[in-house]
């Protein structure tokens, strides 16, 4: 709920993983050449939403050539035996080498702060079965995620063995390969969010099969109350998403347009291409822009520093003391919900 409500395409990217799979289990299960070109377009689309999914792709591509290479149908036409791999892996992998000659290779990173990469882990543990971070509780929700997990993994591995290593392959490989490949030092929990769509949907399908199971009628409590603490949970997250929102911006321009003392007023930002960003989407919408502008060239002495961040310690930074634009008071802050979104601290120019 979080993150599909961000403008970032996770939204998308999350409908076409799970139309993704529906359709390559259809495809894979009757064979029929209109399922495998539903799975090509749920992959295209699912590339065109969001790069993260090729944390998907990637193995159930090389699920799908090791099941064609250790066919079990003897002596099979090649037509019978390529055209599935054609339209499953073929098609999607060259749109996306194309979409990434044409665009993605040229893509800017806006970055954000070094993160602790075993926090952030134990983190998405938490949060993924609806644990919010915190000292105590992103433990305790990292155990009990892990626990899960093997509980899931031998669900899975149940059903069938592909199901089991596209999930370890989707949630637990491609994205540590991916971290180890692109370096980054700014992580954060929605990286691994198509891991946390496959652990949440294979989660809903083992307890399914708790309540329903005729000899496992002794876990049905245990399933009623896991589902239950885990929409509780969630809410309480979805309750302070509704509650403090995600940035302010228009507020902060607002008042930042009635407290300003010079005309126009100028504000930059601790981060220029985060934050010039965001503030170059609102304010042409606000009516602060005939008061306030963003300060773009050496000659413009900004009036406003906007400070963006979730970090505890920025409350108690009342000032902010700049060696070449002088000094500057805290005058407001504005909270976001800690799982999307950042906290907004203006600051004003002292006299």
């Amino acid at each position: 709920v979080h993150y599909s409500s961000e403008a970032r395409g996770y939204a998308s990217l999350m409908l076409f993983l799970i139309l993704a799979c529906w359709s390559r289990d259809r495809a894979r299960q009757t064979g029929r050449t209109g399922w495998n070109l539903i799975y090509a377009a749920s992959c295209i689309l699912g590339f065109l939403s969001h790069i993260a999914f090729l944390q998907f792709f990637a193995p159930a591509a090389t699920l799908d050539l090791i099941s064609a290479i250790r066919g079990k149908t003897p002596n099979p036409s090649p037509t019978k035996k390529f055209t599935p791999l054609l339209l499953r892996i073929g098609i999607p992998s060259l749109f996306f080498s194309l979409f990434w000659l044409v665009s993605l290779r040229g893509m800017q990173i806006g970055g954000g702060n070094k993160a602790d990469y075993l926090e952030i882990i134990l983190e998405t543990l938490a949060i993924s079965i609806g644990i919010p971070a915190s000292p105590t509780g992103t433990l305790l929700g990292a155990v009990i995620a892990l626990f899960l997990i093997v509980a899931v993994v031998v669900h899975l591995w149940s059903i069938g063995s592909d199901w089991a290593l596209l999930f370890i392959g989707s949630a637990i490989l491609m994205p540590a390969l991916l971290l180890v490949l692109m370096g980054r030092e700014d992580i954060y929990t929605r990286y691994f969010l198509i891991g946390i769509v496959f652990f949440q949907w294979a989660l809903g399908d083992w307890l399914g099969s708790l309540l329903q199971s005729p000899t496992q009628k002794q876990f049905r409590p245990v399933a009623v109350v896991l589902l239950f603490l885990f929409v509780a949970a969630n809410g309480l997250q979805d309750a302070d998403l509704i509650r403090l929102g995600r940035s302010h911006y228009l507020e902060m321009l607002d008042d930042a347009a009635n407290q300003s003392t010079s005309k126009p007023a100028y504000i930059t930002a601790d981060h220029p291409f985060r934050q010039g960003m965001m503030l170059g989407f609102y304010l042409p919408r606000s009516p602060a822009a005939e008061k306030v502008q963003l300060a773009t060239q050496p000659t413009h002495r900004p009036e406003w520093i906007l400070v963006h961040g979730q970090d505890p310690t920025l409350d108690q930074q009342t000032s902010i003391d700049h060696s070449q634009l002088g000094n500057f008071t805290l005058t407001k802050k504005y909270p976001a919900a800690k799982l999307s979104g950042w906290n907004l601290y203006l600051y004003h120019k002292s006299p």
